[in-house]
């Protein structure tokens, strides 16, 4: 167990992983009193739950992505006078 300044941490060591070798958990200010090994077994339990999601990557930025909207709002509204307006 760490003790930070006014925080208690658990540090996970045991770590079966590719890119990490440890993980720094800050205990919730409430649960700071239950005993370590039940924290540490938790905490070891968290971090083996833990999945990788990396984010979808989107495809345009966010100026690209308006320009794609007010130019089909421009063509959609083309198309409608097209229609009344013969």
């Amino acid at each position: 167990m760490v003790r930070g300044v006014n925080k208690k941490m658990v540090e996970v060591v045991e770590m079966d992983h590719e890119y990490f070798e440890r993980a720094i958990l800050i205990v919730r200010e409430m649960q700071q009193e239950k005993d370590e090994p039940l924290l540490r077994q938790e905490a070891s339990r968290y971090i083996k739950n833990l999945r990788y999601r990396p984010t979808k990557q989107k495809h345009f930025n966010g100026r690209a992505l308006m320009l794609f909207r007010l130019g089909g709002a421009a063509a959609a509204g083309a198309a409608l006078m097209a229609l009344l307006h013969p």
